[in-house]
């Protein structure tokens, strides 16, 4: 999906509230052979519709990607 579109009205009026950069996933937890190596990153920015005002990110990982390993 487009992050210019809004996910609850399809809006195309999508304002900009604040991008964090680029963020790993917070869920994984990386090997000890892991933690030098490079980790995929997501952007973070939220956007807010200004027609129905839902705030969102943009749908990047899929949950299969997402909810892998628990503590």
């Amino acid at each position: 999906m487009s992050t210019s579109v809004c996910r609850l009205c399809g809006s195309a009026g999508m304002a900009s509230v604040v991008d964090l950069g680029a963020t790993p996933p917070c869920e994984l937890f990386l090997t000890a052979d892991q933690v030098d190596q490079p980790e995929m990153t997501y952007p973070l920015h939220l956007r807010v519709c200004t027609s129905c005002w839902l705030a969102q990110i943009p749908p990047l990982i899929v949950p299969e990607d997402t909810f892998t390993e628990y503590a």
